[in-house]
């Protein structure tokens, strides 16, 4: 774990990366050097290839990102892709003469985007297979992609818990390593992970409880009641629960994006909320809780006066903070406006459209508590994304793209009105305003029109 830790601090981009910034060289050896490295466990190494597959992720983004606004030259007929493979051949220790050949450097991919694949919506569920898994994956014709999504789907359907648990484990644990925090991870004990989920909603604890028990999953870790085990609560632990509290002043990490992404928190101190400039820069989360003068039901959240939010306030953020509000009470009934209060970190961007896999996996085998868990993952890795100009329209356009074009096809007209669509037609329409100007936002309306139908039929419903 200790290594892990070790790999995402090394792979963590600073912030405004470019693609020829010498930190992602960097960043490609650290990874191969526990691939290759003879000293690595094959445990290790899964999480090796799954953060390689993220850092190609998040420099192809980079190279997307600098093509639109012209900052590189573009050569016919050469993708993002390859130009990734390119940086990723001059990071070989021999650089330009490396004796490593493009066909093993292809290989090291295709098995990253297998093990990525195998870690669904955490890196830690590659722990979970046994050492058979790796001849598996790295020898195509053995197993193709239809008998490693049912292998997927099985694995997640029967220990919903363990992806519970891991997926709650690897946001904290980002969280902590892009805040500088990695020290606080070893000071972590059971007992108080045991006493941090024991504060959560009686509510929110028991209907959780019911729909496990209604589903029939039994986990072995239910019926511990030691203060020294985890038990029912850290199976039905939600998003809110495990981000770490940002006290103010403190460093926040609304400036970062973790696992493998281009940006590191920021080393200063978050500044009074009347010095910073008109900015599209937060997530619904912290928009929801901002302070507003001329309403009592915001004063006990009052800190110094000092804000969650990094907007200043407009003549429109009383209708749009009521948007996002009402967007948040919807798709989560049990969202608090005081937990959140409280709560400024937020979950990793790039998980966003892993969600939505993993609840279109399980869709197509019928799994319906799968299903219902995916969604209302995606739903709070929405609110709890802190949004930026650079950073908007790259993950929510892939998201939307993702949405529209797998998912749509296999949803009837009727299901649609209430699946992933409809939560991202409301989740832009409310933010249409800050983003309508933005690079790149004009393409994603033209290239997927009926995600702009759907947008302005949910901005209609909200003017009504």
């Amino acid at each position: 774990m200790a290594d892990w830790v070790a790999l995402l601090g090394e792979t963590t981009f600073p912030s405004a990366v470019t693609s020829s910034d010498p930190c992602i060289i960097a960043a490609f050896r650290a990874v191969d050097k526990i691939i290759l490295g003879k000293e690595a466990t094959y445990l290790l190494r899964r999480l090796a290839y799954v953060q390689l597959r993220r850092v190609f992720t998040t420099l192809e983004a980079i190279l997307r990102s600098e093509r639109k606004r012209n900052q590189v030259h573009c050569q016919p007929r050469r993708g993002g892709k390859s130009v990734a493979i390119d940086i990723y051949m001059m990071s070989q220790v021999d650089g330009r003469n490396s004796s490593v050949s493009r066909n093993q450097i292809l290989e090291r991919r295709r098995v990253s985007r297998a093990w990525e694949y195998l870690a669904g919506p955490s890196p830690l569920l590659t722990l979970m297979y046994s050492e058979a898994a790796d001849p598996i994956v790295r020898d195509f014709w053995r197993k193709d992609s239809a008998s490693l999504k049912s292998v997927v789907t099985s694995i997640l359907k029967d220990v919903t818990w363990a992806v519970r648990i891991c997926a709650r484990l690897t946001h904290s644990t980002v969280w902590t390593v892009n805040c500088d925090r990695s020290s606080g991870i070893r000071e972590a004990t059971i007992a108080e992970i045991e006493q941090v989920l024991s504060q959560q909603d009686t509510e929110v604890h028991e209907k959780l409880k019911e729909e496990d028990t209604g589903d029939g999953i039994e986990s072995p870790l239910r019926s511990s009641t030691s203060p020294n085990t985890v038990t029912m609560s850290s199976i039905s632990v939600l998003s809110h629960c495990t981000n770490p509290v940002v006290e103010p002043g403190s460093e926040r990490d609304g400036d970062y994006v973790p696992f493998g992404s281009s940006r590191r928190p920021s080393q200063h101190p978050t500044p009074p909320f009347e010095h910073y400039a008109t900015k599209f820069h937060f997530s619904f989360a912290s928009y929801a809780t901002a302070m507003v003068n001329d309403s009592s039901r915001y004063q006990d959240f009052r800190q110094s006066g000092k804000y969650h939010c990094e907007l200043q306030r407009s003549r429109q953020s009383t209708e749009k903070q009521k948007n996002i509000i009402n967007f948040i009470h919807k798709h989560l009934p049990a969202f608090s406006l005081r937990q959140t209060a409280e709560t400024t970190s937020t979950n990793s961007p790039a998980s966003i459209i892993y969600q939505a896999r993993v609840w279109k996996i399980a869709r197509e085998q019928a799994t319906g508590p799968l299903t219902e868990l995916a969604y209302e993952n995606l739903i709070w890795e929405l609110v709890y994304w802190v949004m930026s100009e650079q950073t908007f329209v790259p993950i929510f356009g892939d998201l939307v793209r993702y949405v529209y074009g797998s998912c749509i096809t296999e949803e009837e007209e009727g299901e649609r009105r209430g699946g992933l669509c409809h939560v991202l037609a409301q989740f832009a329409a409310c933010v249409v305003e800050d983003v309508c100007l933005l690079d790149g936002w004009h393409e994603l309306v033209t290239e997927v029109p009926s995600f702009a139908r759907d947008m302005i039929c949910a901005l209609a419903s909200m003017r009504r």
